[in-house]
């Protein structure tokens, strides 16, 4: 809660402006997701019950093997990207990063389109190309026209592979094309 004054506080925003001057207190959750960071979203997420996670992760088709909903997964695969992202925001090296906070493997025998995962060494689960199937997934649950699945597979098809860096190195296996969720 105090991270999520403290982010009121700094908005800018003016019906963040407009709300403290008329009722004086904390922003209603609807308004308060638009002046958070991903990381407080993702740890915000983490804090809700565990009945409203597993809903949320249902909606997204992010279920166990019996088709219920897996808030957990959920939960884990935000933080994998609030690591990538934050990666990408300090302008880190991205390629070949082994993430010390995993895409959790453990429930994708549920998830057509990422069973794929669980088979990847562990090694490669540490790496880049799990968290961009999972964000390729969701993109895919929010967003009608695919242009993200696009746009990912034409950045992946014209990478360079000039000997120094490699897709190998962002854990993507050779075949990733036909294995694109």
């Amino acid at each position: 809660m105090a991270k999520l004054r403290a982010h009121q506080a700094r908005s800018s925003e003016e019906y963040v402006a407009h709300y403290g001057r008329k009722y004086g207190g904390d922003l209603p959750i609807w308004a308060a997701l638009e002046v958070v960071d991903f990381g407080a979203l993702s740890v915000l997420f983490q804090g809700l019950k565990r009945r409203d996670r597993d809903e949320i992760a249902r909606q997204l088709d992010v279920v166990d093997p019996t088709g219920a909903g897996d808030g957990a997964v959920l939960a884990n695969w935000l933080r994998t990207l609030n690591i990538a992202r934050n990666t990408c925001a300090h302008h880190a090296r991205l390629w070949n990063r082994h993430f010390t906070d995993t895409v959790r493997v453990s429930a994708l025998q549920g998830i057509k389109g990422l069973k794929h995962l669980a088979g990847l060494e562990h090694r490669d689960r540490a790496r880049l190309y799990p968290a961009l199937m999972v964000l390729c997934f969701l993109m895919d649950k929010v967003s009608a026209d695919g242009a993200w699945k696009a746009d990912l597979m034409s950045l992946l098809s014209a990478f360079p592979a000039d000997g120094v860096v490699s897709l190998a190195d962002m854990g993507v296996p050779a075949d990733w094309a036909d294995l694109m969720p």
